[in-house]
């Protein structure tokens, strides 16, 4: 019986070591992917975030409590409402919400990330949290952006490239036809 015992706590011990490894091989790939995860109880309205999460709101892991008024006290103004608006669309339809939008950091720094969430139901149907994904989009807003000047813009004298001038002159040309 104590050896089963003691084979019973070994295996315990070497579950939890596994575990711990799960736990911290999940941390560093969301670390590393620029991705955190969340959820919000609705009814509590407590909000938790895994520690990457932190970061992409400009905070360190622990310097602030997560709470949803937070949350949109860090959503840029001009993104506020329509974050919001496809939030309560998710709570009322259950539709996937999907928003990309700015943060701005306690420093100003303006960082884009891309919200992904869906809604858990109990078992009367009765929604009880969201929960879903946070990335953080900001080089990749920056590389479209440069790929966008790029495609309309000399990259040696920064003027208006072809593309650009043809686009100018055939809007000229439709204003004129329009205005006889």
């Amino acid at each position: 019986l104590s050896e089963c015992r003691t084979l019973i706590d070994n295996l315990c011990k070497g579950q939890h070591i596994h575990q711990k490894g799960d736990a911290e091989r999940f941390k560093r790939s969301q670390y590393f992917a620029r991705i955190g995860t969340w959820d919000w109880e609705v009814d509590t309205d407590r909000l938790y975030w895994s520690d990457a999460i932190y970061g992409m709101f400009g905070f360190k892991i622990g310097e602030v409590t997560p709470s949803y008024a937070l949350f949109c006290a860090c959503v840029h103004p001009d993104d506020r409402a329509r974050v919001r608006a496809g939030e309560l669309r998710c709570l009322e339809t259950g539709e996937n919400h999907d928003e990309e939008y700015r943060v701005v950091w306690p420093d100003g720094t303006l960082r884009w990330l891309r919200e992904t969430g869906n809604v858990v139901k109990n078992e009367h149907d009765k929604t009880i949290k969201m929960m879903g994904v946070v990335r953080d989009i900001t080089e990749e807003k920056a590389s479209a952006s440069y790929l966008r000047h790029l495609a309309h813009f000399d990259p040696l004298t920064g003027l208006p490239n072809r593309l650009v001038l043809e686009e100018r002159l055939a809007e000229a040309l439709e204003q004129a036809r329009v205005n006889n």
